[in-house]
């Protein structure tokens, strides 16, 4: 059958039903690998290496396939019940943002700054980032944009003035990079490298979204011509 993309702007709140798809070469031809899965609560998907996936969720759903999607099996077994708004790869692990809408003050202590859960898929081991930015809500829930690779683990608020925390060494140490200030508070930030990265947001000028890139590090932002989308379009 032929895939036709339409991602709405808060999708984990808009899916009903989830299947898991391999697409071809072509980019046109998707071959279904999961039946029909409720994901009400499923918020991300991060590829680990050959035919293993994760799945996290609210209501402490954090699975995991090794068989490309076929069957996904539960890893977490602890009592206290976190919901995971973002997961991501840094290559040594799987990055989890839980919510802290579920704390209570013998949970978690410190609900003022944003941490992250890292999962090592090893050892099944999860250990606590601590991560120096504020945590951001927007309707009851945490809002935070979130991205890893091998070399640059992201984590931005969504909220004003934006500000960026950048790790090299697996979230050891951060650094806080500053966006342009005509941005808003909704958008996404990727870094492919410490040196560079793009994010895409809101104006606080008028109701599109921008692309902007940096070279240095987010010393200095490039804007990117004629890339100017709609509000609502991703």
């Amino acid at each position: 059958m032929k895939a036709r993309l339409s991602i709405p702007r808060y999708l984990p709140a808009q899916c009903i039903l989830f299947v898991l798809m391999l697409q071809t070469a072509s980019g046109q031809q998707w071959e279904r690998v999961h039946p029909d899965y409720p994901t009400d609560d499923i918020t991300a998907l991060v590829h680990w290496n050959g035919d293993t996936v994760f799945a996290s969720g609210y209501n402490n759903m954090f699975e995991r396939s090794t068989d490309g999607g076929a069957i996904f099996t539960s890893i977490l077994k602890q009592s206290v019940a976190y919901s995971y708004l973002a997961a991501a790869s840094d290559g040594r692990s799987i990055l989890l943002l839980p919510s802290p809408s579920y704390f209570t003050t013998t949970e978690i202590n410190d609900t003022t700054n944003i941490f992250l859960f890292s999962f090592d898929p090893a050892s099944n081991e999860m250990r606590r980032i601590s991560v120096p930015l504020p945590f951001a809500f927007s309707t009851g829930r945490l809002a935070v944009n979130l991205s890893a690779n091998s070399k640059c683990i992201a984590v931005m608020p969504m909220r004003r003035p934006l500000k960026i925390a950048l790790s090299t060494n697996h979230g050891t140490t951060w650094e806080i990079v500053t966006p342009p200030d005509s941005l808003g508070q909704y958008g996404n930030v990727h870094f492919r490298d410490r040196q560079h990265g793009l994010i895409v947001c809101n104006s606080v000028k008028d109701i599109n979204y921008h692309a902007y890139i940096t070279t240095d590090g987010g010393v200095t932002w490039t804007k990117v011509p004629d890339v100017s989308l709609p509000i609502y379009s991703y």
